[in-house]
């Protein structure tokens, strides 16, 4: 019995320590809720709806080729390796290795600095947004632990023309999106369209808006609305 308490003690700090790596948040991991919500690896939709009836090929990675990938699992392991981040699934591919992770057994994983491109780490969804109705990732951002970047693909409807003998085509297209996620006083919050509709989230918009233009922060910039998110939180 001490044995399994020792373990379960040792168990949490250790998802402690990763959070503090990974998120940046201490103690923003909380296991047993996503061992919880996960319960015997349930599956959640997923943001990305795509009509079904689509016949050309189109981009579903963030990445178009494997990079160095450190991923922490529901179960406690670490796993390093080359993989892909596959946004209309919401899974984690390593073709060279025949190795997918779903986003149902993932806690965390990021992509280490590579070549030219900087590290960026992302987080299980409901570690961020329990009460959502989606599951999957969600990227971190550096400068608040209460802003996250969520990616996902859309369907786009091109115009049709017809070919000589009558054979039609269109320039029908999936993008790649992405959409800030706020956590103002426990409630999931997408970044709206316009620059005062932000600001009026707060209370103080206009000391925060002195304070966006003096430090020249952007709300177009995931980097620049965590700090600002950050010094309302601050109170300052």
């Amino acid at each position: 019995m001490h044995k399994l308490i020792l373990l379960f003690v040792l168990l949490n700090i250790g998802w402690t320590a990763l959070a503090q790596g990974i998120d940046g948040a201490a103690g923003s991991i909380d296991m047993k809720t996503l061992n919880d919500i996960y319960y015997d690896k349930k599956y959640f939709s997923v943001r990305t709806s795509l009509p079904e009836d689509i016949t050309f090929d189109f981009q579903k990675h963030l990445f178009d080729d494997e990079r160095p990938t450190v991923l922490y699992t529901l179960d406690g392991d670490t796993v390093t390796g080359n993989f892909k981040y596959n946004i209309l699934e919401e899974i984690l591919e390593s073709e060279r290795d025949g190795k997918f992770y779903p986003y149902n057994t993932v806690v965390a994983f990021k992509f280490p600095k590579y070549n030219d491109q900087e590290e960026i780490s992302f987080i299980n969804l409901k570690l961020f947004d329990k009460e959502g109705p989606f599951g999957g990732f969600v990227q971190n951002v550096s400068t608040s632990p209460d802003v996250k970047i969520r990616y996902y693909l859309v369907f786009k409807k091109g115009k049709e023309s017809t070919l000589p003998y009558a054979k039609t085509t269109s320039d029908d297209r999936v993008e790649i999106k992405s959409e800030i996620l706020m956590n103002l006083d426990g409630k999931i919050t997408p970044m709206p369209e316009r620059k005062n509709d932000f600001f009026d989230l707060f209370p103080n918009s206009e000391e925060l808006k002195k304070y966006a233009k003096k430090n020249k922060l952007k709300t177009t910039e995931p980097e620049d609305i965590g700090k600002m998110v950050a010094w309302v939180k601050s109170g300052k």
